[in-house]
């Protein structure tokens, strides 16, 4: 983490206001925006990391963190992360992802916030940096963002928590649909070849999706990259019995079937493409105490089988992955 005049301000105002707090496993509250800003890259993104949450658990106004020296974005990314007392949490965060600030007033000293940009020591503030924002306003938004994702992710980890209750599992709910508003999950991924979803007991389920570009191995058409779409699923919400099941149509010619101690792939032809659609899972078709879900069919229909989170600590094991790879031929 970066550490400058403004990020050592930060770090002694949250100190302050968080300083008798406490999380809900009785670990300090400071912690987390420490967590938070460890993610961080600007001196801009690591101030407002460290104070998300300092106007709406302390006595301290915008205006109060700008005297004491705290960058302008910093202070409009803060403003929109403060949840105002009355406002739905979803409506909350769809004003993080509009940027829309509403009835607060962010700050707009344009020449301010050049300045401190233009002369800040901080590799990644240099105005040359390719998709710099110097306006306070939509900067402010792009770190409000930023933190508010990881601070989901963050108070989405059940492992933080010694004991798991209902009220626990429906607020990893509730923050999973702020993460759909976000962009980091999704219900539907479109690809060049299809598109892919995941029902649960026939509803809709979110998941994340990342693709990946690859060096193509095979020497006909290596100047075309294979393209790969990694499908991942957190089944910690899910319950004993729950099947989460697949739903996607690529079309073309069934070339191939194969399975081996990782996957369970299936292959097709689809015009120049060959497209293999696989199953990830370290087990297939048998039950066991590694995992809490069970692989059922080679399209990748899995059931839970134990109780998710008993597995909270280790991801791996609470993940299913799906992988579509795209080998496109000239």
């Amino acid at each position: 983490m970066l550490y400058t005049p403004a990020i050592n301000k930060a770090l002694k105002l949250t100190a302050r206001v968080h300083a008798n707090q406490l999380d809900k496993n009785e670990v300090p509250y400071l912690a987390h925006p420490l967590h938070l800003a460890e993610q961080m890259d600007t001196e801009a993104e690591i101030c407002a990391a460290l104070l998300h949450d300092v106007l709406e658990d302390g006595t301290l106004s915008a205006h109060d963190l700008i005297e004491r020296g705290i960058p302008e974005v910093a202070v409009n990314a803060v403003l929109l992360l403060t949840h105002e007392e009355g406002t739905p949490y979803l409506d909350y965060v769809q004003a993080i992802q509009d940027g829309n600030y509403g009835k607060k007033i962010p700050v707009n000293n344009h020449e301010a916030a050049l300045a401190r940009l233009y002369h800040s020591q901080t590799p990644a503030a240099n105005p040359q940096n390719a998709g710099l924002n110097l306006d306070p306003i939509a900067e402010g938004a792009r770190i409000a963002r930023k933190v508010k994702l990881a601070d989901l992710k963050h108070n989405s980890e059940l492992s933080r928590l010694s004991i798991v209750s209902s009220r626990d599992i429906k607020r990893l709910k509730k923050y999973r649909e702020a993460r759909v508003i976000l962009g980091d999950l999704v219900y539907k991924a479109r690809t060049s070849v299809g598109s892919f979803s995941l029902k649960v007991n026939g509803k809709p389920y979110a998941f994340h999706v990342e693709k990946r570009l690859t060096s193509n191995t095979s020497q006909s058409h290596e100047n075309n990259p294979l393209i790969e779409y990694v499908f991942q699923a957190d089944v910690l919400p899910l319950e004993v019995d729950d099947k989460v099941e697949a739903v996607y149509y690529f079309g073309g010619t069934l070339l191939n079937y194969e399975s081996n101690d990782a996957f369970v792939c299936t292959t097709y032809q689809k015009d120049t493409s060959i497209i293999t659609f696989s199953a990830c899972t370290a087990h297939k078709f048998a039950y066991t105490e590694e995992y809490p879900f069970q692989l059922q069919t080679r399209m990748g229909t899995y059931k839970i089988t134990n109780d998710p989170i008993k597995y909270r600590f280790y991801p791996e094991t609470h993940t299913i992955e799906y992988r579509l790879s795209i080998d496109i031929k000239e």
